[in-house]
């Protein structure tokens, strides 16, 4: 089970919300409800972007940060969960070395399979390619979508 970002006293399973760690290669799809048919057990959907046929093995509601229809309508309880306080996320000491690294060592391009390791501290080695700061315009904005 896992911690929604926005309702950290809640626990749901991995499959239940939208991380995109996932253990299977399910993908996602957004799509408008056409109808409901509960004694069918029948759900109609359209706009997905898959093959005719596929099944939808999950449906999540509409969050408008991560897709954006101007006439979609959010659900109350989605929108209340938006309304919590974002978790403060505080970095190791460990972890923000290993990410000063990352963001230092030689660009991929430079770097020869035998030679570009460093070493972790914790006895493994660690690759030193340099971490691409693109799509985020600085060191901090990465950080912060990590």
């Amino acid at each position: 089970k896992v911690a929604p970002p926005r309702c950290p006293e809640l626990r749901v399973g991995v499959l239940a919300c939208r991380t995109p760690h996932r253990p299977n290669p399910v993908g996602l799809s957004l799509a408008r409800i056409v109808r409901v048919n509960a004694a069918a057990g029948e759900v109609v959907l359209a706009g997905l972007d898959v093959v005719d046929g596929t099944p939808c093995l999950d449906l999540k509601p509409y969050l408008p940060t991560f897709e954006a229809i101007p006439s979609a309508v959010v659900p109350a309880w989605v929108q209340a969960s938006y309304e919590e306080p974002l978790m403060t996320v505080a970095w190791s000491t460990e972890a923000s070395a290993q990410l000063a690294m990352l963001l230092k060592g030689p660009a991929a391009d430079d770097c020869d399979a035998g030679d570009s390791s460093y070493g972790s501290g914790g006895g493994e080695a660690v690759e030193a390619r340099r971490v691409r700061l693109w799509p985020f315009a600085s060191e901090q904005e990465l950080r912060i979508a990590l």
